[in-house]
């Protein structure tokens, strides 16, 4: 994803993935997002939060401090929670 991330992403950082419904899709059919936010919003995750919103990114579906997204993405702890590739 970054070939290896930086170790803290400053507050505001803000990483998108889109869900594709084929390889084919021009189109995603949802968008994961994690925002970094300030100091203190979030400890258990090092401040990020996690959303899940409409692929036409209109509207948040999901919005969490904690949970399913939280809970894998515990296992990237040292790399302030934020996965080096993706695979489906």
């Amino acid at each position: 994803m970054f070939g290896r991330a930086a170790a803290n992403l400053p507050p505001g950082s803000t990483i998108v993935r889109e869900k594709l419904s084929s390889s084919s899709a021009t189109k995603p059919d949802l968008l994961a997002v994690m925002i970094k936010r300030a100091k203190g919003f979030n400890p258990m995750a090092n401040d990020w939060e996690f959303l899940v919103v409409t692929g036409d990114g209109k509207k948040i579906e999901r919005r969490e401090k904690t949970g399913a997204c939280q809970g894998c993405h515990a296992s990237q702890v040292g790399n302030d929670f934020v996965f080096h590739d993706y695979s489906p």
